[in-house]
């Protein structure tokens, strides 16, 4: 199964971003039965979508296209891993990225659909992570920031090219290296447990859902 598995740099206070950490973790270890390639995200309403929709079309091993596209983020005050349901077509107005811009307008693309449903199946997404023991809830919103705009941006894409790949989003919490004072961080999941949850879902992809 040819897999893109993407994430993002750091942000605001978030000044080591657990999916950063996490695509060179399966870069090195890799996942059975996944042929993986990834994309480092910046957190830039500019530079991301550009980069995103490149990384689709240049497709994985020898440029077969991707069968799947799971896309990582942080939410750094979450309790829990959430798996996203939906693609939403707006972001905040007034939230900076990390270069210290904001985005053209609260609409992602003026005439597309108010929202994408993800086509990676989510009930077996959440069923891996709760498995094993990890806190794990479906979310209908990726939120008004660039999680958003970077699911919200692949899901159409896959759609108006008529890519054969699914594409989903897993939310991950904070651990203990993801902020400068580890004492803003809680409740402190492991990056073990990072590591664990993202492979779960894997497998779980890869063995049809």
């Amino acid at each position: 199964m040819q897999t893109l598995l993407t994430g993002f740099g750091p942000f605001g206070k978030v000044v080591s971003n657990p999916t950063e950490r996490l695509l060179a973790h399966f870069a090195a270890e890799g996942a059975p039965g996944q042929e993986l390639s990834f994309c480092l995200l910046p957190v830039s309403f500019t530079c991301a979508p550009p980069l995103l929709r490149a990384a689709i079309e240049k497709g994985g091993r020898g440029g077969q296209p991707f069968d799947t596209v799971l896309m990582l983020g942080v939410a750094a005050r979450s309790l829990h891993w959430r798996v996203e349901c939906f693609g939403h077509n707006y972001c905040h107005p007034a939230l900076r990225d990390a270069d210290g811009q904001t985005a053209p307008g609260r609409i992602l693309v003026p005439g597309a659909p108010e929202a994408l449903p993800v086509t990676l199946p989510v009930t077996p997404m959440l069923q891996a992570l709760q498995q094993i023991g990890l806190p794990a809830a479906l979310s209908n919103t990726a939120g008004a920031y660039l999680c958003n705009v970077a699911l919200f941006t692949a899901l159409l894409h896959l759609q108006a090219t008529g890519h054969p790949a699914k594409a989903g989003f897993l939310h991950v919490p904070a651990d203990a290296h993801t902020f400068a004072d580890a004492r803003e961080t809680r409740p402190g999941f492991s990056f073990a447990q990072q590591a664990q949850a993202v492979r779960a879902i894997l497998d779980a992809l890869g063995s049809g859902g």
